[in-house]
């Protein structure tokens, strides 16, 4: 397979040199905007691809796997192992297939209106998968062809343009920013779940004292401690900070009871991380939050690759979470993944925490927010306002 970049002023144009060269069969692997020192080359650079005659574009190498000696199990890091591999192999296709539709999709539309061009080459440069861009910029592109009966939404007009695409990404965006204020004669409790490292306690945190200041009810903060040493000592210090109440319970049987004491109180259960190889350790704690009717919501690194986003909201649905946490919001400047997590799952956001700061760096994941950033200049430096007007 041969590999080659090629800079131009735009991703069609790229594309229109790659083709001159490689013949109709290249294939667009990559395409973004240059850096700052390599902006004289072009305004995008484009990676393509020519396959060998004999390979197509879904045929990855034969994976060479160490066999069990005879009479030998595969081990749990043989079974790990291979999961890896796969989840890699998973990422590569994606990767592909979003390149062969971006290159599909930009001979399509290449006669149509530069906006609908940019806006999905800005959209795939965020890193929302092809097919959900594709449909974004079809719906908000059938008002600007001229197919809708709203006469203001005309080819060529840029600023209505930016504000209906906006629209439609805050259309499939969901939200659902309010914890424990829908009725405060009751109890709600409400438990952060995830990976290690994901940042719930600090989640955790930065919501006790926003509702501490906000809410006209008691805060109660619970750490699940049985399942590792030590990890509620950062809860508890900023639990004393804040003034709040705090449990860290060594036996998940004394939840109950914890419960039972703060019946009017919002309740928030920082639950200790899991690897994927603790699954059934977290099955075993998510019959226990449903036993007691605690509503789980799972927290997200955004910064993350997106198959690991994928990785991880699999081996955590078993714990039914009615929403989601984005974290790490400051360790990326793309938020694609973010509304494909949000589509792919049919689950709303609620929050987005972006930076350590307790309790400053977390606000409401409103759906306008959420569109603001997936087309942010950040995202892909569009040339137009893409915020709506």
């Amino acid at each position: 397979m041969k590999l080659k970049s090629f800079f131009a002023s735009s991703v069609e144009e790229a594309l229109s040199d790659a083709r001159r060269e490689f013949g109709p069969e290249a294939v667009l692997v990559q395409s973004r905007r240059t850096s700052a020192e390599s902006r004289e080359l072009g305004e995008y650079e484009v990676v393509c691809a020519l396959l060998p005659q004999d390979e197509g574009p879904f045929a990855p190498p034969p994976a060479k796997l160490d066999r069990p000696a005879r009479g030998q199990a595969s081990t749990s890091a043989d079974v790990q192992r291979l999961a890896g591999e796969l989840a890699e192999l998973k990422n590569c296709m994606q990767r592909l297939q979003t390149s062969i539709v971006l290159s599909g999709t930009t001979s399509t539309v290449a006669g149509a209106p530069a906006e609908i061009r940019e806006a999905l080459a800005l959209l795939l440069a965020a890193e929302v998968e092809a097919d959900l861009a594709q449909q974004i910029v079809g719906e908000a592109g059938t008002h600007l062809t001229g197919r809708a009966a709203d006469e203001d939404f005309i080819p060529g007009n840029c600023a209505r343009f930016a504000t209906l695409l906006h629209r439609h990404v805050m259309r499939l965006s969901a939200s659902r920013p309010s914890l424990g204020e829908e009725n405060t004669a009751r109890r709600s409790v409400v438990a952060l779940v995830g990976p290690h490292g994901a940042g719930k306690t600090s989640c955790i945190a930065k919501l006790a004292a926003r509702y501490a200041i906000g809410l006209h009810r008691g805060i109660h903060v619970v750490a699940l401690d049985e399942y590792r040493v030590g990890g509620s000592e950062q809860l508890r210090a900023y639990a004393s900070i804040l003034g709040v109440g705090f449990d860290a319970l060594n036996n998940d049987g004394l939840l109950s009871r914890v419960l039972a004491e703060h019946e009017r109180d919002l309740v928030l259960v920082d639950v200790p991380g899991f690897s994927t190889s603790e699954m059934d350790l977290a099955a075993r704690v998510a019959r226990r939050l449903q036993a007691e009717e605690i509503e789980a919501q799972l927290v997200l690194p955004v910064s993350l690759r997106a198959t690991d986003l994928r990785r991880i909201s699999g081996n955590f649905a078993v714990f039914k979470p009615a929403s989601l946490i984005f974290t790490r919001m400051d360790e990326t400047a793309t938020y694609g993944p973010l509304l494909n997590e949000i589509v792919r799952t049919g689950k709303p956001a609620s929050f987005l925490s972006n930076g350590p700061h307790v309790p400053d760096d977390i606000e409401p994941a409103t759906r306008a927010r959420i569109a603001d950033l997936v087309l942010s200049k950040a995202s892909g430096g569009a040339s137009v306002s893409w915020a709506a007007a």
